[in-house]
């Protein structure tokens, strides 16, 4: 029986308090499916720019991104915001299933489809954007290549107006759509994630929510200490035995983490009631050129070194929990003001899969949920959190958590719940006075990512704001929009080159 831990590649662990386990989204947020029954995690979807030869992390000509919300449409589907700081950038999406069960079992598998049109999902191969899409327990895959054109790589290009030819926004986009009756020419995608039946975890997905976040808390996973040896043969074995076909090579494909069954962490202390699992520095390098079989039948290479980054960590206010949220929601915000972008592809990569003949309960199915897509340059980032950080922030919602699960009165039991769903739970609100002076002349004019929030003067920042004083989501990155102008905020200059700062 081999027990995964999620791929490190995406995903840290650092620390456990109690049952649970905090784990830390690397180098960006995730949007995360979370059961509002009983807040467990149980699939995840992260926005990322690829790294490729001429669009390079090193020499600063790799887009950053991230996931932001926008207010839900009238229907209350959820609808979200995936930014790329860079025109023409090639991305990947990446696909987690987050329940802690056996990997080597066909077991809590869940069904993960990202489609191009809003239907409901009634069968394992609908025909998405990505090919491969059955998960098992802890494991991620990388999506570089759309289906439905062939399998060409992904790249995120900004659109053109036909008037004029200048770049085109998403608030125009969706007005054009709206005056005209046809469908818009930005890209939105529609997520589906249905569960394995008889999956112990089937009946939470009944009630679930999508948050972009940073962090998440789940149940602790023990993971067994194999070796690259008996890891490698002992999978390929369970394969061979499932009557998994084998097939040829893959170039440069998707990742898994098939390797990653292992756990090396060292335990360096106490903080605050956490056991903190990481050192400060590990680098870990996987052999070369090496080919992997797994239980989807997706032969994958691997050619990766894992260096866990140090930021320097700022003390984060945090709002009182008597502070009554006096502020409604708003449809429009300047999020809007990204250019509407379309997905270009590139040359065609190699997917191989397979039927795993599981089947899934298609009556029970994520939340409704439309992630658009779209260029925002020059878009500046906070530092990416530390483990210290990541440990001090996630202590509310793991004491929340761990109370909830040792009350038996219904009764309290719903009162518990209502205060852990207060973390994962996000509604846009927009004000029209600055939340920090409450002064009717200082506008809005700051919006903050990635909770999409617009209630805050630049002017009345400071480095001590380091979270959104309206949820207290941690500031991840922030666009002050065109002071100068006399047009509605939703209705800024086009090109917000120039017009972004980052709060140092």
């Amino acid at each position: 029986m081999i027990f995964k831990g999620l791929n490190k590649l995406y995903f840290s662990k650092v620390g456990t308090k109690d049952s649970y386990e905090i784990i830390k989204c690397k180098e960006t947020p995730h949007l995360i499916l979370f059961s509002r029954l009983n807040g467990i995690p149980l699939a995840s979807i992260s926005l990322r720019s690829q790294e490729t030869l001429y669009q390079s992390k090193i020499n600063g000509t790799r887009g950053k991104s991230l996931i932001s919300h926008l207010p839900s449409d009238k229907e209350g589907r959820q609808r979200v915001q995936g930014l790329i700081d860079q025109n023409n950038q090639k991305f990947e999406l990446v696909i987690s299933n987050l329940l802690p069960g056996n990997y080597n079992e066909k077991k809590d598998y869940i069904n993960f489809n990202i489609l191009k049109t809003n239907e409901k999902v009634t069968e394992t191969n609908p025909g998405g954007v990505n090919q491969v899409n059955e998960l098992r327990p802890n494991e991620s895959y990388s999506i570089k290549s759309d289906y439905t054109e062939g399998n060409k790589c992904l790249i995120l290009s900004s659109l053109n107006k036909e008037d004029d030819g200048m770049e085109l926004t998403i608030k125009e986009d969706e007005e054009q759509a709206k005056h005209t009756g046809k469908s818009t020419k930005g890209t939105y995608l529609y997520l589906s994630v249905v569960p394995q039946i008889g999956s112990k975890y089937a009946g939470l997905f009944e009630d679930t929510i999508w948050k972009s976040c940073e962090y998440f808390v789940r149940k602790e996973v023990h993971i067994s200490n194999n070796d690259f040896t008996s890891s490698y043969f002992k999978t390929l074995c369970n394969n061979m035995n499932n009557n998994h076909h084998l097939e040829g090579q893959v170039y440069n494909e998707e990742i898994l983490n098939d390797y990653d069954d292992f756990d090396d962490f060292d335990d360096f202390g106490d903080f605050g009631g956490f056991n903190n699992v990481n050192s400060k520095k590990e680098t870990f390098p996987l052999p070369k050129n090496t080919t992997f079989f797994t239980n989807s039948n997706i032969n994958l290479k691997r050619n990766n070194t894992f260096t866990k980054a140090n930021n320097e960590f700022r003390s984060l206010p945090v709002m009182p929990n008597n502070v009554v949220n006096p502020f409604k929601a708003n449809s429009d915000q300047d999020i809007y003001n990204s250019k509407a972008s379309k997905i270009k592809h590139g040359e065609v990569i190699k997917v191989n899969s397979c039927e795993t003949n599981i089947m899934y309960d298609f009556n029970k199915f994520s939340h409704p949920i439309v992630m658009g897509l779209s260029v925002m340059e020059n878009l500046k980032f906070n530092p990416e959190l530390n483990d210290k950080a990541v440990l001090e922030l996630s202590k509310p919602l793991v004491d929340s958590l761990i109370s909830f699960s040792q009350v038996e009165d219904e009764l309290e039991k719903q009162e518990k719940r209502k205060h852990f769903l207060s973390f994962i739970e996000n509604e846009v609100y927009d004000q029209n006075m600055c939340v920090l002076t409450m002064d009717e002349d200082d506008k809005p004019d700051t919006i903050l990512y990635t909770c999409g929030h617009k209630c805050i003067k630049y002017e009345n920042l400071s480095k001590d704001l380091n979270n959104c004083p309206i949820c207290r989501t941690r500031i991840l990155a922030y666009l002050r929009v065109n002071k100068d102008t006399e047009e509605d905020l939703s209705y800024v200059a086009k090109d917000v080159k120039g017009k972004t700062e980052i709060l140092c």
